[in-house]
């Protein structure tokens, strides 16, 4: 009997040991798993942001671009307007001239 407590105790002692290595085991995965979760909603979070950077840069760009065209739309206008007017003061002087050639 006596041997037979021994055992037992050898036993308890021994899966008490193995219950806490087991423990230890459980412990160490589920923080290593809770640290690849945080590193991946970093990761996520990440490049949710850069996406964001990118799509106002890129709006921003498409902004730049309308006004640079507009403004060139503008000079072209201006352009054409005093081509125009040149053309009309010449038309009137060479007028002015054949009329007094025709004299």
């Amino acid at each position: 009997m006596q041997t037979h407590l021994l055992t037992m105790k050898q036993v308890k002692h021994t899966l008490k040991g193995e219950i806490e290595c087991l423990r230890g085991e459980l412990e160490r995965e589920t923080t290593g798993r809770e640290e690849r979760e945080e590193e991946k909603k970093r990761e996520e979070e990440e490049k949710k942001r850069e996406e964001e950077k990118k799509k106002r840069e890129e709006e921003e760009e498409e902004e730049e671009k309308k006004k640079r065209e507009a403004v060139k739309r503008e000079e072209e206008k201006r352009e054409k307007e005093a081509c125009q007017r040149e053309r009309e003061a010449l038309s009137e002087e060479l007028g002015a001239r054949d009329g007094r050639w025709r004299r």
